[in-house]
């Protein structure tokens, strides 16, 4: 017990004290800069212009939770199981972008104050990055790739 607690101990110490293994610098993927915009803040998302359909819609817990209005929410696609639609805030212009798996508690959520580029990562797990662009995906610089019509990956 006493060898069990001691090495408990010594590990935490290691932990806290910086020396515990940490990935080399090339191998942690650097967040992209956000791309930018000319679409005024306040504006009205262009997202919602398209009608909603059956696979937009969600309805949970944790998006009450966190205000989300369940008529604005629209599917942008899947990775690794997960989806993710991007919606807006009850009241507002507020975007959101939403990861959550169908079926299960695994929600998450992040926004903007108003209608701007916002970026998240890809996945939960925090894997890969995304970027959602007010103006739309049509005229991506280089580097950069369509996941839908509203969000943009880092080839």
């Amino acid at each position: 017990m006493r060898t069990l607690a001691s090495i408990l101990v010594l590990g935490s110490a290691i932990l806290l004290s910086g020396c515990a293994a940490t990935p080399p610098v090339d191998e942690v993927a650097a967040e992209p800069a956000l791309l930018e915009t000319t679409v005024p803040r306040d504006s009205v998302p262009g997202f919602l212009s398209e009608p909603q359909v059956e696979e937009d819609q969600v309805q949970n817990d944790f998006l009450d939770s966190v205000g989300i209005d369940p008529a604005s929410i629209r599917l942008q696609g899947e990775v690794e199981g997960e989806r993710i639609y991007l919606a807006v805030k009850a009241g507002g212009n507020s975007v959101q972008i939403i990861h959550g798996t169908p079926g299960t508690d695994a929600w998450g959520s992040g926004g903007s104050l108003g209608n701007g580029v916002l970026g998240s990562s890809l996945t939960m797990m925090g894997e890969g990055h995304l970027q959602y662009l007010p103006q739309g995906t049509g005229d991506l610089p280089e580097g950069w790739t369509a996941f839908s019509d509203w969000i943009a990956v880092p080839d």
